[in-house]
């Protein structure tokens, strides 16, 4: 009987390295995969938690905005602009006073400096003067205000009386923007 040997040089070597070939291709390609959904993860997370600190600053800033203060130099001052109506801010003679903005005062400072200068009046040009440094005395005022409210358990008051908490309102705001695309995570305070 006889037996069929196969002859070792006679064997083609092609089919071992087919095989070897595609292993490491499909391996590369799952460090790929693993690669890029880890890249993919890191950027979500990163997107996450800038939603949420901007939903914290905005949260902030609208509290920032409603704080009036009354300063003996220029009347009720805020960040923003109010009409006439809040319940803190009534005069003796039972009317609301309006709450002006820093920057209405300055503006308004400046623009009655420049047309005291283009009438060359001196007079007009020392009250632009004395205006402008009783702006900016509430401005420190309103200064020393916000950075009291926004110190962790700060406040302020609105016009109409109400108690506003920026601090506590952004940390509200960021601890809400939890949308998890990740997986379980934690935001840090």
């Amino acid at each position: 009987m006889k037996v069929n040997r196969i002859d070792k040089k006679s064997r083609a070597p092609g089919g071992n390295m087919l095989i070897l070939i595609t292993a490491a291709i499909v391996g590369i390609m799952i460090g790929l995969m693993i690669f890029g959904l880890g890249f993919v993860r890191l950027l979500g997370t990163s997107q996450e938690q800038r939603t949420a600190i901007e939903a914290a600053a905005l949260a902030a800033a609208r509290d920032c905005t409603r704080i009036c203060i009354p300063t003996a130099e220029v009347g009720w001052v805020s960040l923003s602009d109010y009409v006439p109506n809040g319940s803190r801010t009534t005069a003796p003679d039972g009317y609301a006073l309006p709450v002006r903005s820093i920057n209405t005062l300055i503006g308004t400072a400046r623009l009655d400096l420049i047309i005291a200068d283009r009438l060359n009046e001196d007079i007009m040009r020392e009250l632009a003067r004395v205006d402008l440094q009783d702006t900016l005395s509430a401005k420190d005022q309103l200064v020393t205000a916000l950075r009291a409210a926004i110190a962790p358990g700060g406040s302020g008051l609105d016009k109409d009386g109400n108690t506003v908490r920026p601090y506590q309102s952004a940390e509200n705001a960021y601890k809400q923007n939890q949308i998890r695309m990740t997986g379980n995570s934690n935001y840090v305070a």
